[in-house]
């Protein structure tokens, strides 16, 4: 492979993109291969892995690797992305000869007597038993994924037994992830099964420490520039920017929205090529002891807005007046929300904000550790502004987040701009630029219509504004300003 091949997308050769190089990504079907023929797992391998050793990248770009079977075999593979002239050769040595695949010709190296025997009997010093070279004939087909594709829609139709399982896969995987156990420590003979919490953690401290940056794509809330749509889709096009968390039009909640006019805000969009990321949604802003069945009729309208709006998240909250007698009850209507959503193509996103259960950091992991499939959208200057340590919140919660919203605070009741306080901004957008695509700036720099609707009246901005055009673009300018400070690119 090329570096331009590498450098054509950020997600390429990372630990946060593919967890892998050559073996994770150029290779599987070799190892597959391996695993095939023998038809077990080595038992134990060594893997002596160079990481960005020919290439610019953090992985593995080469690799030999020693295996071990239970019966005394033993293989050899060796791989790389950095030979120019490089050979698909597999060979299986045996006592009676080899087998040598290369250059789309199977070919029999036959010994006469079988090694065993004539080691036994002969009597010279170098001798060698003799041997003929046979071209096996073959079928000349060599299909590839078109035959396994085929195999697994006519398996699915009843028509014939699959080829290979999700359980063969699966130990395929399971060579992989030895393979590169043993490589981070240095070619340490590791048995198989590897033990996976072993294999994770690993893995983990390579993603942590991965500087590989993907590129970021910029959302607003527009609602903050301008009240219709016409202004909102003005204020993103003037910075450039063409996603949208649609929170409010003509000073209307997203969730109060008919259908028609779903649909109407959905070709004014597409004719100016402006995608809708997420809803932002006013959901779980309600109090935990109000009726739930209205709430989740509430929900599932905004479930079907989201869907004409083609929308890839749903902004919600966990509700006001909770305390900690009130986990079981929260966690089983986040589940609800969930369980609606799914085979949508939506995620659920649960942001943190000042009032609800999932205010502070040990509020959000009740949440998130116990609710599958919710994702989170991070928002440090929630946590500022309540009292809370933003960077430690991040450090625990981020392998759960889906997204972060931008702005500053700071502390208690004070929002500024990107940067400009005590959110960490720099490092959280650094970081989060390792896993994530998309940043959404909801700057409340200046008191927007849809403001008074947020419960948010203790906030207090800036007076250097003298508009919400002005405060908007501010913002705008503040965050890429914070990504041109940490090296991340915007797409």
């Amino acid at each position: 492979r090329s570096q331009a091949y590498y450098n054509s997308s950020s997600w390429r050769a990372s630990w946060p993109g593919e967890g892998g190089g050559v073996l994770m990504n150029q290779c599987p079907h070799q190892i597959d291969l391996i695993y095939w023929i023998m038809g077990k797992l080595p038992s134990r391998i060594s893997a002596h892995l160079q990481f960005g050793r020919y290439h610019d990248i953090e992985v593995e770009d080469v690799g030999s690797i020693y295996l071990e079977y239970d019966n005394g075999a033993t293989g050899i593979f060796v791989t790389t992305t950095a030979e120019g002239a490089g050979v698909n050769r597999f060979e299986i040595s045996g006592d009676k000869g080899r087998l040598i695949c290369e250059n789309d010709k199977l070919t029999f190296v036959k010994l006469k007597v079988s090694e065993r025997e004539f080691n036994a009997t002969n009597k010279s010093m170098h001798g060698a038993p003799e041997s003929e070279t046979i071209e096996i004939k073959t079928d000349g087909d060599n299909l590839q994924h078109v035959a396994i594709i085929n195999n697994f829609v006519n398996a699915v139709l009843g028509k014939e037994k699959l080829f290979v399982d999700g359980k063969e896969g699966l130990n395929s995987v399971e060579m992989i992830n030895a393979m590169l156990l043993s490589g981070f420590r240095g070619g340490q003979m590791v048995s198989l099964p590897i033990d996976d919490d072993e294999y994770l953690a690993e893995l983990n401290k390579k993603i942590k420490g991965s500087h590989t940056k993907q590129k970021l794509k910029l959302c607003g809330f527009a609602d903050e520039s301008g009240d219709s749509l016409d202004e909102q889709i003005e204020a993103l096009k003037r910075n450039n920017i063409q996603l949208l968390e649609i929170r409010s039009v003509d000073k209307k909640n997203v969730a109060d929205f008919t259908i028609e006019e779903a649909r109407l805000i959905k070709e004014k969009l597409d004719k100016n090529d402006i995608k809708v990321w997420s809803i932002g949604s006013p959901i779980g802003k309600v109090n935990i002891h109000d009726d739930f069945e209205k709430e989740k009729n509430r929900f599932a309208h905004v479930l079907e807005i989201a869907k004409i709006l083609e929308a890839e998240n749903i902004r919600m909250f966990s509700f006001y007046g909770t305390s900690k007698t009130d986990k079981d009850e929260v966690i089983r209507r986040l589940k609800e929300f969930v369980k609606m959503a799914e085979g949508t193509g939506i995620d659920i996103c649960h942001e943190n904000e000042k009032d609800i259960y999932g205010e502070t950091l040990e509020g959000c992991l009740d949440i998130f550790e116990n609710v599958p499939g919710l994702k989170m959208v991070f928002d440090p200057a929630n946590f500022v502004f309540c009292g809370h340590d933003s960077y430690e919140a991040w450090k625990q919660l981020k392998q759960y987040v889906k997204y972060c919203h931008i702005k500053d605070s700071n502390g208690p009741g004070n929002i500024v701009a990107a940067g400009e306080g005590k959110g960490c901004l720099k490092e959280i957008v650094e970081e989060y630029s390792t896993f994530g695509k998309v940043v959404t700036l909801e700057p409340h720099l200046f008191a927007f219509t849809a403001l008074s609707s947020l419960g948010t009246a203790d906030i207090k901005m800036s007076k250097r504004f003298m508009n919400t055009k002005e405060s908007f673009d501010y913002a705008v300018r503040a965050l890429r300003q914070i990504m041109i400070d940490v090296g991340v690119k915007e797409e």
